[in-house]
């Protein structure tokens, strides 16, 4: 075999490598959806409860962690009354002030957030307590997912003091 027939044989071989290898490179590396979807990252959501002297306010503050903005941010409100048929719509609070939809179906309250929150950015919503109408308190559970999939909830309400406990007993 000549040097020439090597040559092509070796610049042959090279080409079959690089047009089967060339379909995954671009798709791994280079497809604009797949590196979207490798940078997103769940949302994480701090639960708090802040008693105060009247009532207190379910606070959830909202944090973005990812390099991809996270939009189409809903947030359910799941609403216990004990004694009522139909309980009320919260009315919760979005800072930085941003445009929202809620919509009650049976006990769950579903706040639409229109706003994108984008890398790095924090949203705080405030949920009042509710109270029904012979002034009993109405139990609140929330879940948040967005177009980034399901939240990671961490609830702060059970690492509260005995101290604190108490007074939040005594409030409700």
């Amino acid at each position: 075999m000549s040097k020439f027939e090597k040559l092509t044989i070796i610049t042959s071989i090279v080409a079959v490598l690089v047009s089967l290898g060339t379909p995954f490179l671009t798709y791994y590396w280079l497809d604009p959806k797949l590196q979207e979807l490798k940078h997103k990252t769940p949302l994480i959501v701090d639960q708090y409860y802040q008693p105060d002297k009247n009532d207190g306010i379910y606070k959830l503050e909202i944090q973005n962690p990812g390099k991809v903005p996270a939009s189409d941010i809903k947030i359910m409100i799941r609403v216990f009354a004990y004694d009522l048929p139909i309980p009320p719509t919260p009315n919760p609070k979005v800072y930085p002030d941003s445009p929202t939809t809620i919509q009650m179906q049976d006990n769950i309250a579903t706040l639409a957030v229109k706003r994108v929150l984008g890398p790095g950015e924090k949203m705080t919503v405030e949920i009042p307590k509710i109270k029904g109408p012979r002034n009993n308190v109405c139990e609140v559970s929330t879940y948040v997912y967005s177009d980034v999939g399901s939240a990671i909830h961490r609830d702060h309400t059970s690492l509260l003091t005995e101290e604190q406990k108490r007074r939040l007993d005594s409030i409700q």
